[in-house]
C-alpha cells in the first residue's frame, strides 16, 4: 500500500475521542486495529476457478483474480505433491487491475495432466517480500489418448537385430505395438 493509502484506512479506523472530527486534545482519535486491519485491502483477492475442470482436448480451465498495484505476479498449476506442474504466468507486472488468464490442461512438457486434485497458486511480489494465495481444483481428463510418432520409418527388405522407432503419448495410457509385412 501507497502512505496515503496507509493514511486514509488509518483514519477510517479510528474511535472518535473528545469532541467530534479532528481536534486538538485527540486528533483523529484512537485507531482501532482491528477496525483498521478489516479496512485493509487483501493483497490477492479470491482467486476465481472452476471447481471441476473437465478437459476434452479443445477447452481451457478459466482463472482470475485482483492484486494490488505495483507487484510482479505469477501463477503456476501445482499437482497433489506439490511439484509445479505448469507455469502460466510468470513475473507480470501488476498495476492493480483484474488478471484473467486460462489453462488448457497440459503440464510444461505439453502433455495432458492426470486426473486428480490440483492447487491453483497466485504469487506477488514487490522485489522485497512475496505473499502467497492458493485454491484448489479437481481436473477430470476426459481426453481420448494419443501417440505421436515423428518421422516416417520404413525397412525393407529384412531387417536384422533390434528395430526402435521413437513415440510420445499425450497421456499415461497402456501401449500394444504390432509389426506386420506387407
Amino acid at each position: 500500500l501507497s502512505a496515503g493509502q496507509v493514511e486514509t484506512i488509518l483514519k477510517k479506523s479510528t474511535v472518535d475521542l473528545g469532541s467530534r472530527g479532528w481536534d486538538e486534545d485527540y486528533g483523529y482519535g484512537r485507531i482501532d486495529a482491528y477496525k483498521a486491519l478489516s479496512n485493509t485491502p487483501a493483497p490477492i483477492s479470491t482467486i476465481t476457478v472452476p471447481k471441476t475442470y473437465t478437459m476434452t482436448g479443445k477447452n481451457k480451465a478459466a482463472f482470475s483474480f485482483k492484486t494490488t498495484s505495483k507487484t510482479k505476479v505469477s501463477l503456476s498449476i501445482k499437482d497433489a505433491h506439490g511439484k509445479t506442474v505448469r507455469k502460466i504466468l510468470s513475473n507480470k507486472t501488476s498495476t492493480g487491475a483484474k488478471f484473467s488468464t486460462t489453462w488448457d490442461g497440459k503440464s510444461t512438457s505439453k502433455k495432458f495432466v492426470s486426473t486428480g486434485s490440483y492447487k491453483v497458486e497466485v504469487k506477488i511480489s514487490n522485489g522485497s517480500d512475496s505473499y502467497y494465495k492458493s485454491t484448489m481444483m479437481k481436473v477430470v481428463n476426459h481426453t481420448k489418448p494419443a501417440i505421436l510418432v515423428s518421422g516416417t520409418y520404413s525397412y525393407s527388405p529384412n531387417v536384422s537385430g533390434k528395430v526402435t522407432i521413437p513415440y510420445e503419448l499425450t497421456q499415461k495410457v497402456k501401449v500394444s505395438a504390432i509389426v506386420t509385412d506387407k
